[in-house]
């Protein structure tokens, strides 16, 4: 089963965890959408679309990248990919993480979470030496 690691950029530390159950799947801002998250302007973020080869992509009025490249309509999604827009950022995940917090989950996804950490590092100013600061500290 599928999953999104949602962060935001106002608690980038703090990760947040969504099983993809529904054949659609909507991320905004509000309640009223299957999975919330923050975004720098209101509204619908994307759609995750199940279809029979996998996982596609909807974008919405938000500038949204996936892999680093803006997309402007549905694309398919591949595990592990990073999904961008003004104020948050997800990583896609195909297979199964155990959701619990125990030794075991944390060593599942240590690699991803570095990962993570280092593509976020990488955006901000004088990314590069903090980005390779923290790759060297995981």
């Amino acid at each position: 089963m599928a999953q999104l690691i949602l962060t935001s950029s106002k608690s980038p530390r703090r990760e947040r965890r969504f099983m993809v159950q529904k054949r659609m799947t909507t991320v905004g801002t509000e309640t009223s959408f299957d999975v919330e998250a923050s975004a720098d302007a209101g509204g619908l973020v994307f759609t995750l679309v199940r279809e029979a080869a996998g996982y596609e992509i909807v974008p919405s009025g938000h500038k949204i990248r996936v892999n680093g490249t803006a997309i402007h309509r549905s694309v398919r999604i591949e595990s592990c990919d990073r999904i961008e827009w003004s104020g948050g950022a997800a990583v896609f995940l195909e297979s199964e993480v155990p959701l619990s917090r125990g030794a075991d989950a944390d060593r599942a996804i240590h690699s991803l979470n570095v990962l993570h950490n280092l593509a976020s590092s990488l955006q901000s100013s004088g990314s590069v030496a903090m980005a390779l600061h923290q790759a060297l500290d995981a």
